[in-house]
């Protein structure tokens, strides 16, 4: 339900035709971008959060956010992306200028983490499978990064849910930058992945390119792992600690480096280190990983050979001006991201894993899959966004129609105009991701449902399921319950309208009332712990035992109608703060609505909320709130502000 300005992201013209490429390469293909995953943009869900900018940038800049951006990665050799044999790989870096990109959280709405393409052509998931979560544990190349801060990186499992199928399936991208196969154990992030599996899930797992850190041996920086030795070992944990949980490991081999000798990529970058001086005998990381499948029985997907014979096709100037960061030759542009994403998901499809719940078509791309609007008043309007991208189209120049359903309208910006259909142009046959903004405007009071679709000559066409519910708006007086949170816990509701308690914490407290940022002064929210003062445990999810709590209530013997929840919230401190806010009718939260999930936040900016919703209150019912902070990393002195929340309704 967050909302973010959405970065542009163009790739340069190239000689190169990328759709004859597509349908010539048996391994594989892809489209550019939709900037899925957690913190990713998505505007879907029941309530169409907007989050407008507020406050400035601090001292504690956007570690997490920027992980996986290091000068490392690109190997040591001087030749670029003509390094030839010599270039030896860097780690991917990331990991020392603070904390890493957060995952996606299991437990958010389906828009942040379940994205698929309802092609009418694609495999159909039976409805009676029951619903999966498939984990992703390896480095920055499959990381998720923040559009509104790393506008140019991409891992690709961050595009990897744009291949998902249905509603039943969800991706939690638990990659994090810099680590290899040996420090992701070490470091308490496999402990954290393991506390959410659940039997028949599926744990994607592909390491290598930090295991190289030392060159082939466990040396110094204590990431390196002798291919042979720790690696495997690291690997067939994660195979025997999945299988122990009852889910299905999936071994994927690391995509190559852009290293190439003349036309073909280089052993180095293809992950084989032996002979350069320092691993004994076998250096080859790839290898090492295929007789932990073989050994193990464990499905692999080669995405070493893929890539390289798709990146071999490019060759190295188009590669790196479309595939590659221009600041090193291992991370991944998002164009990059989706198409190795793609000759994943066609692998697994080859292969038989995850078939019915993986598309493999790839020329017209739109997600998510869904888009609910939920409950709104009649004459009133609601707009979210959705992303679709092209990239085998038709040769030429030539437009991607996006039409609208009853009660729906569409537009290429916020601003409009909103029509019932919109064009938007291509040219040479793709189309970089672009977003259409889906307005629901409902003419009647009803329910309402629709397709809306997006089609190109040629190609696939493509559909976003729509709903809506339009009701008719309660008379009355307005009303607006207000806890400042800049000096304390009180709170203000209007008298013989509502009530309100005052803010309650679990496991938190409230550090101070200071400023972040440039925004001041704010409620600085820390995390109780008697054994170590504000010490944040490594997380990747929201504890459901950590929260501070608000409450309202209607004025005795009246009713209310909440319609708006917003407040000012950012993180203090670090980038790796993530929060979720959820709603229930009862204290205990035994049934609850999540409102919102924030899992990117860049350091000491603070951004202000507005969720749009709903909510009945009858005589004697309160509407409790809850705003669940974690860390994505082992932290001290980190802080999740709050100010100014405001809940408004219709007091009958």
């Amino acid at each position: 339900m967050e909302t973010r300005a959405r970065s542009a992201w163009t790739f340069a013209p190239s000689t190169l035709l990328v759709p004859l490429l597509l349908l010539a390469c048996s391994c594989g293909g892809g489209a550019q971008p939709g900037n899925s995953g957690a913190g990713g943009g998505s505007r879907a869900g029941s309530g169409g959060a907007r989050v407008g900018g507020a406050g400035g940038n601090g001292n504690g800049g956007t570690g997490g956010a920027t992980g996986g951006n290091g000068s490392g990665g690109d190997g040591a050799g001087t030749g670029g992306a003509n390094a030839g044999t010599g270039g030896m790989p860097a780690p991917d870096g990331g990991n020392t200028d603070g904390p890493r990109g957060t995952p996606a959280d299991a437990a958010t709405d389906v828009s942040d983490t379940r994205r698929s393409d309802a092609a009418s052509d694609a495999p159909a998931v039976n409805p009676g499978a029951p619903a999966l979560t498939i984990f992703s544990i390896g480095d920055s190349t499959m990381a998720d990064f923040d559009p509104a801060t790393v506008p140019i990186q991409r891992g690709w499992c961050q595009e990897f849910p744009q291949f998902i199928v249905g509603e039943d399936t969800r991706f939690v991208n638990a990659a994090k930058s810099g680590l290899s196969s040996k420090t992701f154990a070490l470091e308490g992030y496999w402990a954290a992945v393991k506390a959410l599996i659940r039997p028949g899930d599926y744990v994607f797992i592909q390491f290598a390119h930090n295991d190289e850190t030392d060159l082939g041996i466990e040396g110094a920086s204590g990431r390196g792992t002798a291919p042979f030795g720790a690696f495997q070992t690291y690997l067939t944990t994660y195979v025997n600690e999945s299988r122990a949980l009852g889910a299905i490991p999936i071994l994927i081999t690391p995509l190559v480096r852009l290293f190439f000798s003349g036309t073909t990529i280089t052993p180095t970058g293809q992950h084989n280190l032996t002979g350069n001086g320092v691993v004994v005998g076998n250096g080859d990381y790839v290898a090492a990983m295929k007789e932990v499948a073989t050994l193990n029985n464990v499905p692999v997907i080669d995405m070493t050979a893929s890539t390289k014979a798709l990146v071999e096709q490019f060759g190295p100037v188009d590669a790196k001006a479309l595939l590659y960061l221009q600041t090193d030759n291992t991370h991944l542009t998002g164009l990059g991201a989706t198409m190795f994403a793609g000759l994943v998901a066609r692998e697994m499809i080859a292969k038989n894993i995850l078939r019915a719940r993986l598309n493999p078509a790839m020329d017209l791309i739109a997600s998510p899959s869904t888009l609910r609007f939920g409950d709104r008043y009649l004459g009133t309007t609601l707009d979210q966004t959705a992303v679709f991208t092209g990239m085998a189209l038709a040769a030429g120049n030539g437009n991607v129609t996006v039409t609208a359903p009853a009660g729906f309208l569409a537009s290429a910006t916020p601003a409009g105009p909103f029509a019932a259909q919109v064009q938007f142009p291509y040219t040479g046959g793709r189309l970089s991701p672009t977003e259409v903004v889906v307005r629901f405007q409902p003419a009647a009071v009803r329910a309402y449902a629709g397709q809306l679709t997006v089609s190109a000559p040629g190609a696939t066409t493509r559909s976003i399921a729509l709903s809506g519910n339009a009701l008719t708006a309660p008379t009355g007086v307005a009303a607006s319950v207000v806890y400042a949170l800049t000096a304390d816990t009180t709170c203000t509701a209007p008298a013989n309208l509502a009530s309100c308690t005052p803010e309650r914490f679990s496991n938190t407290y409230a550090r101070d009332y200071l400023a972040v940022g440039t925004f001041a002064p704010i409620q600085r929210i820390s995390l109780l712990n008697p054994a170590a003062p504000d010490s944040w445990p490594l997380e990747i999810r929201a504890n459901p035992a950590r929260y501070v709590e608000f409450a309202v209530s209607p004025a005795a013997g009246r009713s209310m109608v909440i319609d708006t929840v917003s407040l000012f919230a950012g993180a203090a401190g670090g980038s790796g703060m993530g929060f979720r806010i959820s709603s229930s009718k009862q204290g205990d939260f035994g049934t609850s609505i999540d409102l919102g999930n924030f899992p990117i936040n860049v350091s000491n900016v603070v951004n202000l909320i507005t969720l749009s919703l709903i909510i009945p209150l009858a005589a004697g019912e309160t509407l409790y709130l809850r705003v669940y902070p974690w860390y994505n990393t082992v932290a001290t002195a980190k802080f999740l502000g709050l100010q100014t929340l405001t809940i408004h309704g219709t007091v009958p």
